[in-house]
This record gives C-alpha cells, structure tokens and sequence, in this order.
C-alpha cells in the first residue's frame, strides 16, 4: 500500500511538471500562488483581527476593575461597610475590594488646558493595581498615589481657630507632604505639553458651602505617565491618591464606589448578577464595558472574513481547473497507465496526490508569506484608524493553531478540489492512445 501512496504522488509530481521538462508547468504554479494567496490572506485577517480582540481585553482589564459597583453622583456613603460585606458574602469569587473616586473636572499647565477624568484610587492597594502597575512608568509612580498630600475638610482648623503665635501643626504637615501627586495619561500629557516632574493646576468647582458657584484650584506633581495603548483612555485619564480625590469631591467616609477583583475575571458577570439582587446601585462587569467596541469589530472582522473565504474558494476552483486540464493534456499517458493494469482507484489516488501536493506546496508558501506580512505589520502605526479602533498600533500576536488550521484548511480545500478532476480521469478510456477521437468511455 505503502509503494502504491508513494508512486501514485511521483506520477503525480510529473503530471505537473511540463512536458520533457522539469519545470512546474504554467498551470501548477498558478494553483500554488493561488492557494498561498488564500492561506496568507486567512492567516493575516485572522491574526489581526484575533490579536484586537485579545489587546482590547487585556487593556479593557487593566484600565478597568473586573467588577464596579458605584452610584453618580451622590455616591456610596458608607463605602468601607458596603466592601467589607461584598468581600465576605462572596469570597469564593471575590479577592479584592477597593474604593474608587469618579469626577471630571480640568487640568492646566502654562496656556494649555484639558478636561480629565479623574479617578482617586488606593494606591497599590486599589484592585485594579497589578494591572495597572505595566502601564505606569516609572512604576513608582503608582506607589505614589498611595501617599495623600491634600487635608480633608474635618482636618482643617474650623472658624474658632485663633493663631497663638505657635507653628501650626497641620500646616507643618501640609508642608511636609509637599505637593500631592498625580498619574496622567499619555495623551493628556501630550495635550498639556507638560513633562513627568512637571506641576499642573487641577480646577474644580468649589464645595465650600459658603461660595458654591466658585472655582479651586489645586496644584499637583506628576508622578508617572499611563499610556495603556486605548486613546480614550490614555487621552482623557488622570490617577489621584483617593484621600485627595475624596478632599475635592467628596465627604470622610464617602466613595463614588468599590472596584472588586476577581480570583477568575471570567466570571465577573455572574457576580455582578449577584450584586445586582441585593444592593441599590449600577454594577458593571468589565465585559460589559465598551460592548459597541467589540461588537463593531465582530462585525467587521465577519465580513472580511467572508471575503477571505470567497479568496480560499477561488484557490480551490483553481486546483479544479489545473487539474481538469491536466486530465486533458495527460489522456494519452493515464490511457498508458489503465492499458497496464492501473485501476481506477490508482488513477484516482494520482490525482488526489496532485491536488494535496499543490495545497501543501501553497500553504507553505502561503505560511511563510502570511508571516512575512504580519512581521511587517507588527508594531506599524495605525493612522486614521486610531480614531476608530482607538489603538495606537496594529496588534500581531502569532497563533501556532492557526497556522496548523490554515493548512489544514488549504489541504482540506485541495484534496475535496481534485475529487471531480479525479472522477474525469478514472473515465479515460484505455484506447484513448489508438482512438484518440474517443477518449472519455
């Protein structure tokens, strides 16, 4: 059987070679070009397209809690109780619970300024810290925002505060602090034209009781740079101490809300099910954040998809035609082959093994060609797009089963191709070479 296979694929590797030569005839090379263009065209879309999906997961991931629990504007009053209980109803899911702050308000240095978002979290000890942390340089710039510099407004000395002529101690302190700092975004830094070190003014409305409609004013230190690779975040993002977030915005004791991390962030929307029947505020799972993005992707990448499987069915509608024409142009050597003895089932198997031999030869032309097109796309800026798909770059991150699946596909396509061909050259009559006007039986 074995010998059989074996000369059944060498009289195949002749029947695509030109006639007294051995050079691939025209026809041969045209099905391998075709079938690599097929299986590089598959591999690229899909390897693009699945690396979007992935970049935008673990970004969504890092910019964002598995799990939020939070209520705008008026805020969680009593924040560390509320998190104490999700921490101990739900410790099976549940492995850390923070409190966040949530405002938007504006960020000036020299001439230039810029509406932020702003969030206050607990430092390394907010849950969304470990992700957080690779998208901060320098990394000690988290560990900063671990350090409140601002009083909160029962720290201030109250009306009846009469001077004695003595230093004031929460000044001496507020001394001590020095200014508190502040982790922005990429882009905003950019916007700002301000560099790491640098001092910018963050304007807030004020909560004095006594001048509601006023504005304050509060100076802060850049601590570090976040630039997670998504525009809307990097351009819009601002990182505060939460302690210095709550003295802008808030009251002791209040949070706009609890991050949670999971032990499997997979299964963040059951627990935001969870939540969701026992407490009277909006939850959100990270799946749920930005659905339209991935959608919109799902979308696109079906489509294209599409087109590159009408791509894959050309090749093999190729492979057809190249064999059909080879049944043709070989009808006197096949009538050779049956006249000594070749059985249908052999003459069934040569073709078959053209077929194969072309879809393996152009899938791995097709491999290395797809290949060679993501090297070059790694890392390329993806202009216009950026504000689309809101990433920097185009994202490749090479699949070892796609590949396999790709020339799998391809010799899936070739073998199923050469079937018909195959059925054409079993009907040569054996007296095709002494009655060449009658060649089909």
């Amino acid at each position: 059987m074995f010998t059989q296979i074996r000369l059944s694929f060498r009289i195949a590797s002749q029947f695509m070679r030109r006639k007294n030569s051995r050079l691939p005839s025209f026809s041969a090379v045209v099905s391998v070009a075709g079938v690599a263009l097929g299986v590089a065209a598959f591999l690229v879309v899909v390897t693009v397209f699945n690396s979007f999906q992935k970049e935008l997961k673990n970004i969504l991931l890092a910019a964002n809690p598995n799990v939020v629990v939070y209520a705008i504007p008026r805020g969680i009053p009593d924040a560390r109780e509320v998190a104490a209980e999700v921490r101990q109803s739900h410790a099976d899911l549940v492995e850390r619970v923070s409190l966040f702050q949530y405002s938007e308000a504006l960020l000036s240095f020299g001439p230039q300024t810029a509406t932020a978002i702003i969030r206050g979290i607990e430092g390394i000890e907010a849950s969304s810290a470990p992700a957080l942390q690779r998208f901060i340089e320098p990394q000690s710039g988290l560990d900063a925002l671990g350090i409140p510099g601002l009083f909160m407004a029962d720290e201030r000395p109250g009306p009846d505060f009469e001077p004695s002529g003595k230093p004031d101690p929460l000044a001496q302190s507020q001394s001590q602090r020095g200014l508190p700092s502040i982790v922005i975004g990429k882009g905003l830094l950019l916007r700002l034209n301000a560099n790491l070190g640098d001092v910018v003014t963050l304007i807030t409305s004020s909560n004095d009781p006594d001048n509601p409609s006023g504005s304050r004013y509060q100076e802060f230190k850049i601590a570090g740079v976040m630039g997670v690779g998504l525009a809307q975040y990097d351009d819009r993002i601002a990182f505060l101490n939460f302690l210095d977030g709550v003295s802008l915005f808030g009251t002791r004791g209040w949070a706009t809300g609890l991050e949670i991390s999971m032990k499997d962030p997979n299964q963040a929307v059951v627990l935001a099910q969870r939540l969701r029947r026992t407490m009277p505020y909006t939850i959100q799972a990270w799946q749920e954040i930005d659905r339209s993005l991935f959608e919109q992707i799902d979308r696109d990448g079906l489509a294209i998809k599409l087109i590159v499987l009408i791509i894959a069915l050309v090749a093999s509608f190729n492979i057809i035609v190249t064999l059909s024409l080879s049944v043709l142009d070989r009808a006197k050597q096949i009538s050779i082959l049956r006249c000594t003895g070749a059985t249908r089932g052999f003459i069934v198997r040569i073709f078959v093994a053209q077929g194969v031999t072309l879809g393996l030869l152009g899938s791995i032309v097709g491999v290395g060609l797809g290949l060679v097109v993501l090297r070059i796309f790694s890392g390329v800026d993806i202009g216009d797009l950026k504000a689309f798909y809101f990433l920097e770059k185009i994202p490749v991150e090479y699949d070892l089963p796609l590949v396999i699946v790709a020339i799998a596909v391809a010799l899936g396509l070739s073998f199923f191709s050469a079937l018909y061909p195959a059925y054409r050259a079993t009907r040569v009559s054996p007296l095709h070479g002494l009655r060449p006007g009658h060649w089909l039986q």
